[in-house]
């Protein structure tokens, strides 16, 4: 009897559900507020979803203010690639007005919610960096689409260009390049120190040292500045300080990441206090080394009046623990 009951109370849940998807469908009139977007845009119903971002509630939301406050189009930007396609080649969505579009677009060079739930699920089978390799595939593939209809984007490209790489999106680096964009800014750095900062956010790096690196060669074969400051920091600091760690590990993506670790997420987190086993650390020797090989190539420098706090080229060796280059800055003069 208990489970008959529990039985028709889900089953009437998703009626209920339903039925709510129904009517917002169908009646225009009914204003949509900025929570009941976000709980639509947060469910499993892709019906529900595409709905809401064709809707005048979406187009023009009647508190703009309250919609920007509350993120909703950073939500819209995360949705899989299969959600944003009918609104990124909709007439409703040319007409939002720029800054919501280059919030949206901006988003298609990042994850989407996709890869989150994998490492919730605790990235059971399968290789992990191919699946994150196809979510930015079928994303980059809406951003081609979409490219073919408008040229407005380009406008945005160089930031567009530092999102693709402080996440690794090889892909997305290349087309963007492709396109006549040129890097811009500390756009080196952000590629430099993107599989840390994912690992920090995600709780494991979500690209490979190999497409690090292809990242960050493709930015400088095309002009990208190997001397742009980042936090009054060069990007030697980042090739030093987050391609290798030494005390540090990564999780490994060809096992199941786990579940119920902090922050609700998978992965297996390692942090600089936990001890690593025998041979264990973040990154590659081979890679880290010959990414600061090619900046002190191209002419990287080390300014002597570094911020408080971050320590000396001396420092960043001896935590980062990378063999060859103490010598390699001793041989340009940069190791004090």
């Amino acid at each position: 009897m208990t489970s008959f009951f529990l039985y028709g109370k889900g089953m009437m849940k998703k009626i209920l559900v339903g039925c709510f998807f129904c009517f917002f469908a169908m009646n225009s009139f009914a204003e949509v507020t900025v929570y009941q977007a976000l709980k639509i845009l947060r469910t499993e119903s892709q019906e529900g979803v595409v709905g809401l971002l064709l809707s005048e509630d979406m187009s023009n939301p009647k508190r703009p203010d309250a919609w920007e406050a509350e993120e909703v189009d950073e939500v819209v930007a995360e949705l899989p690639a299969d959600y944003l396609k009918p609104l990124l080649l909709s007439k409703q969505f040319e007409s939002w007005p720029a800054a919501r579009k280059k919030v949206v677009i901006s988003g298609l060079f990042r994850p989407s919610t996709n890869v989150l739930k994998r490492i919730r699920s605790g990235s059971p089978q399968g290789d992990f960096f191919l699946f994150v390799k196809e979510d930015y595939r079928q994303r980059l593939e809406l951003v081609r689409e979409y490219a073919g209809k408008n040229n407005q984007w380009q406008v945005w490209g160089s930031e567009f260009l530092i999102v693709a790489s402080n996440f690794t999106n090889a892909e997305g680096v290349s087309f963007l390049l492709s396109q006549g964009i040129k890097p811009k800014g500390n756009v080196v750095s952000a590629a430099l120190e993107a599989r840390r900062m994912q690992k920090a956010g995600y709780l494991t790096a979500l690209a490979t040292v190999d497409d690090q690196f292809g990242v960050v060669m493709q930015l400088i074969d095309a002009g990208g500045d190997v001397n742009a400051l980042k936090s009054s920091v060069p990007p030697l600091f980042f090739a030093l300080r987050q391609v290798y760690i030494a005390n540090e590990c990564e999780s490994d993506t060809l096992k199941p990441l786990g579940v119920g670790t902090p922050q609700g997420l998978g992965g297996t987190p390692r942090l600089v206090r936990e001890k690593c086993g025998a041979g264990q650390h973040f990154g590659s020797q081979d890679v880290a080394l010959k990414l600061v090989e090619t900046l002190l190539a191209h002419g990287a420098k080390i300014p002597k009046d570094l911020p408080e706090g971050v320590g000396s080229p001396k420092d960043w060796v001896r935590v980062s623990g990378l063999p060859g280059a103490e010598n390699l800055l001793k041989k340009h003069n940069l190791y004090f």
